[in-house]
């Protein structure tokens, strides 16, 4: 299996698991000793949100899988999202483990995260551009 297969089929999982959970309403499912914890979406805006996210994931594998130039480009705007969903949501995962939380205390846990991972987000990024002659030979 070629890494793009493995990026498409990765991305395709992503979006419908996505689109699953925008259409049950279920925001995530926690094991716990007393058994299963599920919570829902208290509103339709998240659901909303997840559901395009679910769907631009899809469109993304359908893009890739068709050697379209502009899922070349869309790649990067991915990358980034993951990267700074990684930021702030380990953020405010740590902040909320916590009784008394300061913004101060946050910000530089996000500024170290940001710093920590970005070695690793600007290795994925130059990895991406040599793929750029799969999406060439296309056209």
């Amino acid at each position: 299996m070629k890494k793009i297969d493995r990026i498409v089929l990765s991305l395709s999982v992503g979006g419908i698991v996505c689109c699953v959970s925008a259409i049950s309403g279920i925001s995530k499912v926690v094991t716990s000793h007393g058994g299963l914890n599920v919570a829902y979406f208290q509103s339709y805006l998240p659901r909303l949100l997840i559901a395009l996210v679910g769907l631009s994931f899809l469109f993304i594998a359908w893009a890739l899988s068709r050697r379209l130039k502009m899922a070349w480009r869309l790649m990067f705007c991915v990358y980034v999202f993951f990267w700074v969903g990684l930021v702030v949501g380990g953020t405010q995962m740590v902040s909320t483990g916590y009784a008394k939380s300061s913004t101060r205390d946050s910000l530089i846990f996000a500024a170290m995260l940001a710093a920590v991972s970005s070695p690793i987000f600007i290795r994925y990024i130059v990895r991406w551009r040599k793929h750029k002659d799969y999406f060439d030979a296309s056209t």
